[in-house]
């Protein structure tokens, strides 16, 4: 009878996760950077139960609404290189604006981890000559890092298209 009632009561909170649901990432599978273009991936680890775990994050390229980026999803946009901001807000009772602005050189793929604050993994950033974070803001709920190629691509493994 307590399981019963522990499964009842757990069950308003998974049963509305925010979780992407569209394919599988593979890197093989994006296509090939042309010209003066950067590309920019944004992703989310899962989340284990606690603030923020069943909600999508926000997220915008320069300003523009770009996706909701679910529990282990990801997302990519190419751009033109040179300077970008990535950016997550929110209102209401906890208002806040997490940002990160990249400058990006031709060919360049800049991994940004997008988490609710405080339960983001370290990020290691391993300095590459083409992609650089010159400014970032962090404040509410969210967090966005620019995450070390080699950790982002594992961490994408477990990803999967946000919608």
């Amino acid at each position: 009878m307590k399981q019963r009632l522990l499964g009842l009561m757990l069950l308003p909170l998974v049963a509305g996760c925010a979780v992407a649901r569209g394919p599988a990432f593979d890197a093989s599978a994006l296509p090939a950077l042309t010209g003066d273009t950067a590309r920019i991936v944004v992703f989310r680890q899962s989340a284990t139960l606690g603030f923020g775990a069943g909600s999508s994050i926000p997220v915008k390229f320069d300003g523009q609404d770009f996706v909701k980026l679910g529990q282990s999803g990801y997302a990519w946009q190419d751009v033109p290189a040179g300077s970008h901001e990535v950016s997550a807000s929110r209102p209401g009772w906890w208002p806040g604006r997490a940002r990160l602005r990249l400058n990006l050189g031709a060919g360049a793929t800049a991994y940004v981890e997008a988490s609710h604050s405080g339960t983001a993994v370290a990020s290691v950033f391993v300095p590459l000559a083409s992609v650089t974070a010159t400014d970032s803001e962090k404040g509410g709920p969210y967090s966005l890092d620019l995450a070390d190629p080699a950790r982002a691509l594992s961490v994408l493994k477990k990803c999967r298209r946000a919608n």
